[in-house]
C-alpha cells in the first residue's frame, strides 16, 4: 500500500542554490529571450533594435536581487560572496556579448545601457551586502538571546 502522507513544500528560504546555478539560468534565459525576440522581429513584430540590451540589463537585475536572498542561506557566506561576484560578472560579460551579438550594436551605439550596467553592477553589490549585514545582524541578536537565556 502507498504512503499518502504528503511532505511539506521546502520554502525559498532553505534551498541552497549556488550562484553558479543562478547563473546558468540567467544565461539560458537570455538566450531564450533573445532568440524569441528574432522571432518576434522576422515575424514582423515591432521590437527596437537595442531589445536584446534591455534584456541584458533586467536579467542582470533579476539575478542580483535573486541572488541577494539566496545568500541568506549559504553556509559559507565568503565563498557565496566571491562565488556571486564572479558569476554577475560572467553575466555582464555574456550578456554584453549576446545583446552585441543579436542586435548588432555596441553598448556605446545602444544609448544609455553603458549608463545602466553600472547601475546595475552598483544595485547587486548594495543588494547583496545589505542581505549579509542583515544576516549578520540577525547572527549577532541569536547570540545574544542565548547568552541572556543562559543556554550559551
Amino acid at each position: 500500500m502507498a504512503n499518502n502522507i504528503q511532505q511539506p513544500e521546502q520554502s525559498i528560504y532553505q534551498m541552497e542554490i549556488t550562484p553558479t546555478k543562478q547563473a546558468g539560468i540567467i544565461l539560458a534565459m537570455m538566450l531564450v529571450f533573445n532568440l524569441l525576440w528574432v522571432i518576434a522581429t522576422s515575424a514582423g513584430v515591432d521590437l527596437e533594435q537595442r531589445f536584446p540590451w534591455l534584456i541584458a540589463t533586467a536579467l542582470m537585475l533579476f539575478f542580483g536581487l535573486f541572488n541577494s536572498v539566496f545568500s541568506l542561506t549559504s553556509s559559507d557566506r565568503m565563498a557565496y560572496w566571491r562565488n556571486s561576484i564572479i558569476a554577475y560578472a560572467v553575466i555582464c560579460a555574456s550578456g554584453g556579448v549576446l545583446a552585441w551579438l543579436f542586435s548588432g550594436l555596441t553598448m556605446d551605439e545602444a544609448g544609455a545601457f553603458k549608463w545602466m550596467y553600472f547601475i546595475m553592477t552598483f544595485s547587486f553589490i548594495t543588494f547583496l551586502t545589505i542581505v549579509n549585514l542583515m544576516r549578520k545582524i540577525v547572527d549577532i541578536a541569536q547570540k545574544q538571546d542565548k547568552r541572556l537565556r543562559g543556554e550559551e
